[in-house]
């Protein structure tokens, strides 16, 4: 089901709405995240523990984690699948 949220070709529906929001908040989570790394780089140091006793470094590979990975990875088939779909029609010109 979360491979036709995008595809759907109704923009507007419902489900897209709420897909395309999802992933919104993760990548404001996303952006957050990264804020509170420089943050943190800035005050107290790249290397160092962090005053809960985190290494800042923890903070670095929290950056990866995302809460929707298949709506990403649904975005992600959509883009190939158009470069595909391009690649196609542009080795199409060269034949008769």
């Amino acid at each position: 089901m979360v491979e036709n949220l995008p595809r759907s070709g109704k923009k507007t529906s419902k489900l897209h709405q709420v897909a395309e929001e999802m992933l919104d908040f993760d990548e404001r989570l996303q952006l957050f995240r990264l804020h509170h790394l420089k943050l943190a780089e800035r005050i107290i140091g790249p290397g160092v523990i962090g005053t809960s006793g985190v290494p800042v470094e923890i903070l670095k590979q929290r950056m990866d984690h995302t809460f929707f990975r298949p709506l990403w990875e649904v975005r992600n088939q959509i883009t190939a699948d158009a470069n595909a779909a391009l690649a196609e029609k542009s080795q199409g010109h060269g034949k008769e």
